[in-house]
């Protein structure tokens, strides 16, 4: 089938599984995210046009400085921040297993932030999330220094 249509029909996707980074891309421009669950093809590093149309768009993780509302530095972007081409979707039907179709148009737990202008969507398919998120009343002594994570301050 490849022959007939031509390599660029055989391209992995973005969101498409995988175990090594050859799995997404013979010419290496797409890697494996073997941290998401059966891997997840993705180009790190995108710009607001590098994505590949009509299949992703450009997503920044980690944009808030604190996942502690009382600890958010406005404007300030977290030294974490690192962004993804993400597969967008309509539906969770449009994600594989483990997958959910998510609109990160809002707050979210990711911190995630559309980067592509004109953007056609701002829904993704991204992981299930396993754990709690932090409550929105987390008390501001988590901001300080010398604060520990069992609740005394440290010396």
């Amino acid at each position: 089938m490849c022959v007939l249509l031509g390599a660029s029909a055989c391209q992995p996707r973005i969101g498409d599984d995988c175990r090594v980074n050859q799995d997404c891309s013979g010419e290496r421009q797409r890697i494996c995210d073997t941290s998401q669950p059966g891997g997840y093809c993705t180009l790190a590093n995108c710009t607001e046009s590098s994505c590949p149309e009509g299949e992703s768009i450009c997503v920044m993780f980690n944009s808030s400085s604190s996942a502690v509302p009382a600890c958010e530095y406005p404007g300030k972007l977290s030294p974490s921040a690192r962004t993804f081409c993400m597969m967008t979707c309509n539906s969770d039907s449009d994600c594989r297993t483990d997958y959910f179709c998510t609109d990160i148009g809002g707050p979210d737990p990711w911190g995630a932030l559309v980067v592509q202008k004109d953007a056609p969507t701002t829904k993704i398919c991204i992981a299930k999330q396993a754990g709690q998120p932090i409550p929105e009343d987390h008390p501001a002594e988590v901001c300080q220094p010398g604060f520990s994570l069992g609740g005394a301050a440290s010396e």
